[in-house]
């Protein structure tokens, strides 16, 4: 072999090698374990999109997502007012906290899970109504049964908790017999609930230490009954531009990495349930602001990465037209 030869073939071997080796480097990198939860060798699938935005004027919108149907607190109870459960729909008493309602079973009963109630209590108008076939998901958004109290999250900072606390039962229960209802109304459904293993403890992230992040999946582990039950989890993910204070500002950096430390937290609960979490292309905290095209779209490539689908949700008012949000749609297609 000549001199020329032997160098291109000494040539090739070392760069072979030094490909080898950054591959491997690079697949033991704390970026990669960051993010390991999700399976890399599996074949794609789809990114499930559904429509939430409820301040559009063309409702139901024409983008033509998956079907959900959001069950709301307030109007699962017929807003301020509560059905007493005597079978006359005109026999009602004002809530004064949502706290304290009972759990859904008894709704069953007073005409709010037949196909009329369900239409009705959609919120807006903007479904159908349900029939027992119905297969798509149904996200429960009860935001007002607390999944634990200030003692609990003490207590489990602490290292303290080690079972649910009083509150945490009477809450594992309604949320519990939710779910049955439910189920056996529309057996075919998907049924998630809203931020059920959310990042509130983290809310004023990236100022989290790590005894709040224990204390976090701490309480999310006694919730392990509850999330068995479920089909999908379903973290809220808005964008803020401020902290749990409302003072401090939040970069969208900071977004971003707090996002995939709430995400890692589902996967951690329940690697093989979907996660598909509650966005808004709004800034909740400046609304009816939207964010700039370029945020969004990197928000976007983010949720596609780490997600199993997204909901796109928006207050009711003030309304914005379709016209307006198809910037942002195309950029999920």
């Amino acid at each position: 072999m000549n001199y020329g030869k032997q160098l291109l073939l000494f040539t090739c071997i070392l760069f072979s090698s030094l490909f080898i080796k950054n591959v491997l480097a690079d697949a033991e990198s704390p970026h990669i374990k960051k993010i390991s939860f999700i399976d890399l060798s599996s074949s794609p699938k789809a990114f499930l999109i559904y429509d939430e935005l409820l301040g559009l004027k063309e409702r139901p919108g024409s983008f033509q997502f998956e079907q959900i149907h959001v069950v709301y607190m307030w109007a699962a109870w017929g807003g301020s007012t509560l059905n007493t459960g005597t079978g006359n729909v005109n026999d009602k008493r004002p809530v004064k906290n949502y706290s304290d309602l009972p759990p859904l079973d008894y709704l069953s009963n007073n005409g709010y899970l037949d196909d009329a109630g369900m239409q009705q209590q959609g919120g807006y108008g903007d479904t159908a109504g349900l029939t027992k076939d119905y297969n798509g998901l149904i996200a429960v958004d009860f935001e007002s049964w607390p999944r634990f109290d200030s003692k609990d999250f003490k207590a489990a900072k602490q290292g303290a908790l080690t079972v649910p606390s009083k509150t945490m039962l009477e809450t594992m229960e309604k949320i519990s017999m939710t779910i049955n209802v439910l189920k056996e109304a529309y057996p075919n459904a998907k049924i998630g609930w809203y931020d059920l293993t959310g990042g509130y403890p983290v809310s004023g992230f990236p100022n989290v230490n790590d005894q709040t992040l224990a204390a976090w999946e701490k309480i999310n582990d006694l919730y392990a009954d509850i999330i068995e039950k479920i089909d999908v989890l379903m973290p809220s993910l808005y964008v803020s531009r401020t902290r749990g204070d409302r003072k401090t500002r939040l970069s969208f950096d900071d977004y971003l990495k707090k996002i995939e430390m709430i995400i890692a937290e589902q996967r951690r609960l329940a690697p093989n349930k979907p996660v598909i979490a509650f966005v808004s292309p709004h800034i909740m905290d400046e609304y009816p602001q939207l964010l700039p095209l370029n945020e969004w779209e990197t928000a976007i490539e983010q949720y596609k990465a780490l997600l199993d689908g997204v909901v796109l949700w928006s207050k009711h008012k003030p309304k914005f037209s379709h016209a307006e949000m198809k910037p942002y749609i195309d950029l999920l297609r």
